[in-house]
């Protein structure tokens, strides 16, 4: 079976000197006392109802360690045939690879990704693209209130209670993330294909592998390919084929 994997995670902020405070300061990477790092990281796989979490650990000179957390979740992470992220691309999983780099915890450079932020930004035209907005919007529940910044003071300070009320707002993430994806994924170019990794035709539906599919004819392109309009009737998407690949379909 596809096995599709929706994550989100929290970074606490850097730490650092500086002479003063101020609007159009530059602050340079030297003026870092303790790098950010990842506080927790929460993720869901499809069909499975439960949201699972790691979050970092106090080692023994008293201040976080993500390595625990990374060593137990990149092996989760390789299981995956795609990893959705809402801005995933550009945030959450390079930040999960900077961390393997910095921990030495090897992280393979090939993960099947599909960002919702990119996917909504490409094919609609919303007030905004954000998760909290989104979510509302299409008639869900939104994203969790944090408190603002002071609820990352909160857990850098090791407080439990903040740290216990950010990982249930990185798990309500989760599930509105997974929301959102099941709301759009008809509409936005999907990245893989679930019939050809559950061993099926290429004919079959890229989003959701069914093999009941009907042709709604031939479209033929400027460049004078031809190709296929499918229909899933399992999940309502529409696709194209190309004419070597219908063949098969007839075929078969």
């Amino acid at each position: 079976m596809f096995k599709r994997l929706f994550i989100d995670c929290e970074t606490s902020m850097n730490e650092g000197r500086f002479w003063r405070v101020g609007y159009n300061l530059n602050l340079t990477a030297e003026n870092i006392t303790k790098e950010r790092q990842i506080i927790c990281i929460a993720w869901k796989w499809q069909h499975e109802k439960k949201v699972k979490i790691l979050d970092w650990n106090w080692d023994q000179t008293d201040y976080p360690n993500d390595r625990y957390l990374l060593e137990n979740f990149i092996p989760v992470m390789m299981e995956a045939d795609q990893i959705v992220a809402h801005n995933g691309d550009r945030f959450d999983i390079p930040w999960i690879r900077g961390r393997c780099l910095i921990n030495k915890i090897p992280c393979t450079d090939q993960l099947p990704s599909f960002d919702t932020l990119k996917g909504m930004r490409s094919k609609f035209k919303l007030n905004s693209n954000r998760l909290d907005y989104a979510s509302k919007l299409l008639g869900h529940k939104g994203k969790d209130e944090t408190g603002g910044f002071q609820l990352w003071h909160d857990v850098m300070d090791g407080k439990n209670s903040a740290l216990k009320k950010m990982k249930s707002y990185c798990k309500s993430d989760v599930l509105r993330l997974e929301e959102l994806y099941l709301d759009i994924e008809n509409y936005v170019p999907y990245k893989t294909h679930v019939g050809v990794t559950n061993g099926l035709p290429r004919w079959t539906c890229p989003r959701c592998g069914s093999t009941e599919v009907v042709s709604n004819g031939p479209a033929v392109l400027a460049s004078g390919t031809i190709k296929y309009k499918m229909h899933c009737q399992s999940c309502g998407g529409y696709y194209r084929i190309s004419n070597t690949v219908n063949n098969e379909r007839t075929k078969e």
